[in-house]
């Protein structure tokens, strides 16, 4: 069976790797955050881009650098 005949896993990660944040997180969500805001799409409904979203943005680093963008 390969990945894409295989059936969805009940074990969300909780970051693009694994379980810990890495620097894909931190590239993807940046790139992604900008991408979403200015296409205006609307990410509301899904669950586990919203968490990992969430996730990222609640990382020091990440506040330190949301806010100096500001």
């Amino acid at each position: 069976m390969n990945a894409a005949s295989s059936p969805p896993s009940s074990h969300v990660r909780p970051y693009i790797v694994g379980e810990r944040c890495t620097l894909v997180d931190l590239d993807l969500v940046a790139m992604l955050g900008w991408g979403l805001m200015a296409a205006k799409i609307d990410v509301a409904d899904l669950k586990n881009l919203t968490g990992w979203l969430g996730r990222v943005a609640e990382r020091p680093a990440v506040k330190a650098a949301t806010a100096a963008e500001v």
